[in-house]
């Protein structure tokens, strides 16, 4: 008898964390299976311009960036791409700056334009 309760509660348990796995957190194994994998980012819903930031980081040898104060009044971008473009980290002193489409700075040159964001040189003071 004590066999059988123990039985059913070991199963028990089991099926019970097999739902909540799978209804009540929505937990999805390829999450698991890639969270390994390079530049993994399951389904982040990620600003263009983040994404498109860490394409051109990663083609390049610096391993820091600066961004435009436009870009930093932005609470939600800014702070993603801080996250997601992790290992590069942001340098107040440097003088290649982020800046979104159309952007101007007094004391800036454009150095290219992309799909979503540009380059600029700045002249630090």
């Amino acid at each position: 008898m004590k066999k059988n309760v123990q039985f059913f509660l070991i199963i028990s348990i089991i099926i019970q964390l097999i739902y909540i796995i799978l209804l009540k957190i929505e937990f999805k194994p390829t999450y698991i299976l890639n969270s390994f994998k390079k530049d993994f980012k399951g389904d982040l819903k990620l600003p263009n311009e983040t994404i498109e930031i860490k394409e051109i980081l990663s083609k390049t040898n610096d391993s820091s960036f600066n961004l435009s104060n436009e870009f930093k009044k932005d609470s939600f971008k800014y702070q993603r791409t801080i996250e997601y473009i992790y290992p590069f980290k942001l340098n107040q002193n440097y003088e290649f700056y982020f800046e979104f489409l159309g952007e101007q700075n007094s004391k800036c040159q454009l150095i290219s334009k992309h799909k979503f964001i540009q380059i600029s040189k700045c002249n630090l003071e």
